[in-house]
């Protein structure tokens, strides 16, 4: 199957997306585990400095990861719809 340019370029901003994503991920897993524990109370999300960090990436998890659940869906209507 041969690609478009513009189908290469959405190809490559899903990538870009997801490559963010899976960073974000593991910065979230590497904080958690030099904190030494995998859960968050509200007191600790509130009070330490960690859970601050911790908040704004799931913030920014939050965010990409809808951008991305949207791009896809939105490229693979487009496929369909061209076909």
């Amino acid at each position: 199957m041969k690609l478009t340019e513009k189908q290469k370029n959405n190809l490559f901003i899903a990538f870009i997306l997801a490559v963010i994503q899976i960073s974000l991920y593991n910065l979230y897993y590497i904080i958690t585990a030099f904190t030494g524990d995998f859960v968050w109370t509200v007191t600790r999300l509130t009070t330490t400095l960690e859970g601050f960090i911790i908040q704004i990436i799931d913030l920014a998890l939050a965010i990409n990861g809808f951008m991305l659940f949207l791009f896809i869906v939105l490229c693979l209507y487009l496929l369909i719809r061209k076909r």
